[in-house]
């Protein structure tokens, strides 16, 4: 057998069958064939092989040698090589001069080395919470607890507004307004995301963003109005009146999520609330609080841990989100474009979701910006590409950590969450039950892996040096045996891609 490894990370396996194989796999084809039809002069399955040669043709018995030889052939070449293919091979060329010999191409399976990344170090700070934080979030609590009643008169500051509001907007020229959003960006179980959105010239076009009933509250802080300066335009209005309101925000607008967008906003008033927010009292305390905090001090001292866990748990993300990406500076990569192929294809997916969500699809933003699916395909490849590398990254780390997560363990997490559903161990079994489907188990799997991930990391960032774990066991997924479709000579493998190495907890995040 030769083996050449080419571009694109594929590989070429040639090989040769000895003439005593081929002679046995010729008998046995044509004994299926003669089973399969009817040759004059003989009862089904009883011709003999020099007739069935005559009748069928060498080629024809040949091809049909081949369905099976070629798979069994082709499974040899692939254990002997020692070579993992990422999708099924394709049977490139045959020659039956001076002895049968076949060529096989397959795309072999993605390949990463990581970097030093042990040395990598990055200041790591708690953030601090502040008194004014907590008194924020405890008028926010407040807020939430208001009473509201209907009043006869035309709406102030502070009031709430109930009514049916359709709205459109009309994005920059410059702006992409089918970002494939947050999840598009966060390589499925990878430690954390780009959200990246793309830019392209198109016609600026009302896109509707909000067609239903609201309760709007106004007010004057920009950052809790429904639009920035929406609510000093919604001030006098009455039950029963409709008002048309458009806001413009120039390109320079310092929220820039609003920057350059033009909004319409016509909302139909059904009622007006005046709202009463209730006072800071020890009893407000043990009531938000559910008995957990029996004075106003207390519930400081509550609402400041949960800050505090909050704003760690974001940092860490942040933190976290940084080192992974020098990780993945620091690593090389190796993949076949079929694994490039398969990531365009399920972000496409995932855009024409998004689209349809919104009452379009993928095919119609094709006509609107007069894209072919050549050119969409090709937008999307950097993006497909950095997910790979930042999911065999991921990978790669928590085996080389040697970062695992038992099924005990999984399964401890799924009895304690079925626990916080009743008290009822009936209604806890059947909870139980509807958690332990194999996908969900593979989730919670995947997101306490991710975890351990994380604090490695924190933990190698911050110089601690923790030491590596036991080596991460495989599981019990065997690689697909990437059958070839021998129907003739060369023939195309499938383009569906077949799983890329036994899958780890961490790969099925994605």
């Amino acid at each position: 057998m030769q083996i050449e490894h080419l571009d694109n990370h594929t590989a070429r396996l040639t090989v040769e069958v000895e003439q005593s194989r081929l002679d046995a796999a010729m008998q046995k084809a044509a004994r299926r064939i003669a089973n399969r039809v009817n040759i004059p002069g003989f009862r089904k399955g009883k011709a003999p092989f020099a007739v069935i040669m005559q009748w069928a043709g060498q080629q024809a018995v040949l091809e049909e040698a081949l369905d099976e030889l070629g798979n069994e052939v082709y499974r040899e070449a692939l254990r002997e090589s020692n070579l993992d293919p990422y999708a099924p091979g394709a049977l490139e060329d045959m020659s039956t001069e001076g002895g049968l010999k076949l060529v096989f191409t397959f795309p072999k399976a993605p390949e990463v080395k990581l970097g030093d990344y042990r040395s990598l170090r990055l200041d790591y700070s708690l953030p601090t919470v502040s008194d004014e934080d907590v008194e924020r979030a405890i008028e926010a609590i407040r807020e939430q607890r208001a009473q509201t009643e209907t009043v006869e008169r035309p709406a102030a500051m502070g009031d709430v507004v109930v009514g049916h509001v359709y709205g459109t907007v009309v994005h920059p020229a410059h702006e992409h307004a089918h970002a494939h959003g947050e999840e598009a960006e966060k390589a499925e179980g990878e430690a954390g995301g780009d959200g990246e959105a793309h830019d392209h010239d198109h016609a600026a076009e009302p896109e509707v963003f909000m067609d239903r009933n609201v309760n709007l509250l106004l007010t004057e802080e920009n950052e809790r109005d429904f639009l920035p300066g929406f609510s000093a335009q919604l001030v006098g209005v009455s039950a029963g009146e409709e008002r048309e309101i458009t806001l413009s925000y120039p390109d320079d607008f310092a929220e820039k999520p609003y920057a350059g967008h033009a909004y319409t906003v016509k909302i139909k008033v059904e009622a007006v609330r005046s709202r009463t927010i209730p006072e800071l009292t020890d009893d407000f305390a043990k009531d938000v609080s559910n008995g957990n905090a029996q004075t106003v001090d207390d519930l400081r001292k509550q609402v400041r841990e949960d800050l505090e866990k909050t704003a760690k748990r974001e940092s860490d993300d942040k933190y976290v989100d940084q080192l992974f990406e020098k990780v993945v500076e620091g690593a090389t990569f190796a993949f076949p474009k079929e694994m490039v192929d398969a990531y365009i294809d399920d972000i496409l997916a995932e855009l024409d979701n998004n689209l349809r969500q919104r009452g379009l699809n993928l095919d119609q933003l094709k006509a609107i910006e007069g894209k072919t699916d050549e050119t969409l395909r090709k937008e999307y490849e950097p993006v497909a590409i950095s997910r790979i590398k930042r999911s065999l990254a991921l990978r790669a780390l928590s085996e080389m950590e040697g970062l695992t997560v038992s099924q005990a363990e999984i399964n401890a997490h799924l009895d304690n969450l079925a626990a916080t559903f009743s008290t009822d161990p009936k209604q806890i079994a059947s909870f139980r039950r509807m958690l332990g489907s194999e996908e969900n188990v593979r989730g919670i799997g995947a997101n306490m892996l991710m975890d351990r991930v994380k604090q490695r990391l924190i933990a190698i960032g911050k110089g601690e040096n923790p030491p590596i774990g036991a080596p991460a066991a495989e599981l019990a997924m065997p690689v697909a045996e990437n059958l070839i479709n021998f129907g003739g000579a060369a023939t195309e493998g499938s383009e569906t891609p077949a799983a890329e190495t036994p899958n780890t907890p961490a790969e099925s995040a994605e």
